[in-house]
């Protein structure tokens, strides 16, 4: 039976080849992100969704930590599938979208290509309906462009977006069911932030 492509099974067996990927996210994003703001950088809804973030973090290592690979893998694959998707899907893809469709519309396509992505869970030991989930979510993930927009830095947006994909790979969630609440709770937050911003921004947004 497949894997999850976040499953810990999965990303451990393809950590080599995630690394052999960075040179090339580096060079896409290098060679095909556009500028598309020119606004000073802003950092508060990022702020509001990586302090819980980074202390669901903390409380996961306090409880999984210790000295071996099956610890250390997962964080690591983590992080690096983070700064790969980042490079990607924020980066080079929105960037060019927004450039060639406009802000709004590059937005929402970026966030249909991310959301694909895990379509591929399909193949592996995920049902239909845990797809169509993923999808949702991944989907409503999309308030990361809108962040990137706002911090024009993908940097601590890779940080952010590896240390959730963590969250799921430590699998906290199996013996602390609470944490699959402030999972929700903070979905929920994303999708708020993401209204917010949209209609503080629609200005901006509707153009190129």
């Amino acid at each position: 039976m497949g894997e999850s492509y976040l499953s810990p099974k999965f990303i451990n067996g393809f950590l080599p080849f995630l690394i052999l990927l960075l040179p090339f996210t580096t060079i896409s994003f290098r060679k095909y992100k556009k500028e598309i703001s020119n606004h000073k950088a802003r950092f508060g809804t990022f702020l509001l969704i990586f302090v819980p973030v980074i202390a669901m973090v903390i409380f996961t290592i306090s409880k999984k930590f210790e000295f071996s690979l099956s610890f250390f893998l997962p964080l690591a694959g983590a992080l690096i599938v983070g700064v790969n998707e980042e490079l990607v899907y924020r980066g080079a893809v929105l960037t060019n979208f927004a450039d060639e469709k406009g802000r709004m519309r590059g937005l929402f396509l970026s966030a249909i290509a991310f959301s694909l992505l895990n379509a591929v869970n399909i193949l592996g030991s995920l049902s239909v309906s845990q797809v169509i989930s993923q999808l949702i979510t991944t989907f409503l993930a999309g308030v990361y462009g809108l962040i990137y927009m706002e911090t024009k830095n993908i940097g601590p947006l890779a940080i952010l977006h590896g240390l959730w994909d963590y969250i799921f790979l430590s699998e906290i969630t199996k013996a602390y069911p609470l944490i699959n609440s402030l999972i929700l709770a903070l979905v929920l937050v994303q999708v708020l932030a993401s209204l917010v911003l949209i209609i503080r921004h629609k200005k901006f947004l509707s153009g190129k």
